[in-house]
């Protein structure tokens, strides 16, 4: 069956010694069943969690017993510097990777993201990223996945890594998308705990970089890696970067101005003041019946930039772990909750002024200080942050339209 010179592995665990050996393999995390910790590093061999008291061990619900040795909670990592450095050694993918430097460009056009203003900002801020053309520059996304486990449902979040060195017609080829961490379960808030060991490796590739063997070139290098932006639906954007993303200030552009308003009979939520984006002198601003009985004359919010987000957010005190009433922001917020039922909450107040800037006593906008601000000294220089994947939010509200139109079982969404 296979070409002569050739074996195949007997079992699985062979299969996992070899796929190890090639840089191919993954790290099981331990993780507080809150969400507060990961046991490594300085957590490494504790077996209460320092934040909540829970146990590091699995422990059964109903008769107290504690399993030693099964964790309540795991992770998985998949090594990132081991596949970057592998891409290399095929000449062919070393190739590859040179086409955005080597290709003739069009000025004007934009056929990829090194034609992009984001591409430039990082090659104009730090030279040393510039100066050879294979340094990688990648793209992160996730978003949770439900499967099934027995009779219920259940979610994980993969994050994904995106290599956007390579043509356009091989960037989103499946072998070259790499599997970094699986989540089990959904994060929330709490997802930068989990992204802690992927941003280690990402800043020690930033910073000091790593030996790498170029057979292209024949030659031996320095890889450096730069992260110009995640790639999510909203509720993930909201999710990575720590701002609402539903809820009386869910537009992350409008924030504190978001024109929402509580319909009385439905109970729901309705967001308006889309004329604000319409020339000033257009006829659909002096309508009132057509619309909510006032004319508009109000004019768009100006997006922030970089630093403006990052003298923000660098305010906030972080505190992870489900449980904590007071970790994140005073914003009142409905969500949609297990079975499809609408939950309101109101979260407490995080004053700005708790930081160690005492000045500041304003509520804060921010969820958390996020881990990409705090760990990735670039960061805070990227255009563009955060990616909406455009293509995902129109399949689902196209769906949720249709199914409640037609009324399809399990398909409405009466209460978005």
């Amino acid at each position: 069956m296979l070409p002569e010179g050739n074996e195949m592995v007997n079992n699985t665990y062979e299969a996992k010694k070899t796929m190890k050996a090639m840089g191919s393999g993954y790290t099981k995390i331990h993780v507080c069943i809150n969400d507060c910790i990961l046991y490594r590093k300085e957590y490494k061999d504790s077996i209460v969690c320092p934040t909540c008291g829970k146990s590091r061990w699995k422990v059964d619900e109903n008769t107290k017993r504690m399993y030693e040795n099964i964790p309540a909670k795991v992770m998985w990592y998949f090594p990132i510097i081991p596949r970057l450095k592998r891409l290399f050694q095929a000449k062919s993918t070393a190739k590859d990777l040179l086409w955005h430097a080597t290709s003739s460009k069009k000025p004007g056009v934009l056929r990829h993201p090194s034609d992009s203003p984001a591409w430039q900002a990082v090659d104009n801020k730090f030279p040393e990223i510039a100066n050879d053309p294979r340094n990688l520059r990648l793209g992160i996304s996730t978003d949770g996945v439900d499967v099934n486990r027995g009779n219920r449902n259940y979610s994980v979040w993969p994050v994904l890594s995106v290599i956007y060195n390579l043509p356009p017609w091989l960037c989103m080829k499946r072998k070259f998308i790499m599997l970094s961490v699986l989540i089990s379960g959904t994060p929330g808030n709490d997802i930068d705990v989990f992204l802690d060991p992927l941003i280690d490796d990402l800043e020690l590739l930033f910073e000091e970089g790593v030996e790498t063997y170029d057979a292209y070139a024949q030659e031996k290098f320095i890889l450096r890696v730069v992260v110009l932006w995640t790639i999510n639906d909203y509720p993930a954007l909201g999710t990575l970067c720590g701002c609402p993303y539903s809820g009386f200030h869910g537009c992350v552009v409008c924030r504190k101005e978001t024109h929402c308003c509580r319909l009385p009979f439905s109970a729901k939520q309705c967001f308006a003041g889309h004329r604000r984006y319409l020339p000033y002198s257009y006829p659909f601003r002096k309508q009132t019946k057509a619309f909510n009985g006032k004319e508009e004359w109000g004019t768009t919010a100006n997006p922030m930039t970089e630093e403006e987000i990052f003298n923000e957010v660098k305010y906030v005190k972080n505190k992870w772990g489900k449980g904590f009433k007071d970790k994140e922001s005073g914003i009142l917020e409905t969500y949609t909750g297990r079975g499809g039922d609408t939950v309101k909450r109101k979260r407490k107040t995080s004053k700005e002024g708790d930081s160690s800037n005492s000045r500041h006593k304003e509520p804060t906008y921010w969820k958390k200080f996020n881990i990409w601000y705090r760990r990735l000294r670039y960061w805070r220089y990227n255009c563009v942050q955060h990616c909406i994947n455009f293509m995902h939010i129109e399949k689902n509200v196209a769906e949720s339209i249709v199914g409640t139109l037609l009324n399809v079982p399990g398909k409405t969404r009466k209460m978005d």
